[in-house]
């Protein structure tokens, strides 16, 4: 009698990729929790799911700074919990003119 194998789930229906996550689109830059900031770099790539097992990771595109000053450009995933976007960079709002910095809110609407 001859065995019947058991057949594996094709890999493309068992994955569903969303390529937008928790406000990140592709290549957007992406901070990975336990890898130093300075040198690597990551892009995020996917938001990727398991159907059959309920596992989920972060597709992303990067890595180390190379030898040769050159980031590597490797395929990695990542739990989702240590990955996250970087933080917003806040610009500082700054007078165009001098004087408009020394003038009082009163001045400003007389001046109209």
């Amino acid at each position: 009698m001859t065995r019947r194998r058991k057949t594996e789930p094709d890999i493309a229906t068992t994955l569903a990729r969303i390529t937008y996550w928790q406000g990140l689109e592709p290549h957007d830059e992406v901070r990975v929790k336990g890898k130093p900031g300075q040198r690597s770099r990551f892009e995020f790539l996917a938001f990727v799911q398991n159907t059959v097992s309920g596992e989920c990771f972060v597709e992303v595109l990067g890595g180390r700074l190379g030898r040769d000053g050159v980031y590597q450009r490797n395929i990695r995933m990542f739990p989702p919990e240590r990955c996250s976007p970087p933080p917003k960079k806040r610009r500082r709002r700054r007078a165009s003119d001098p004087m408009i910095a020394q003038l009082s809110f009163e001045d400003l609407s007389s001046t109209d």
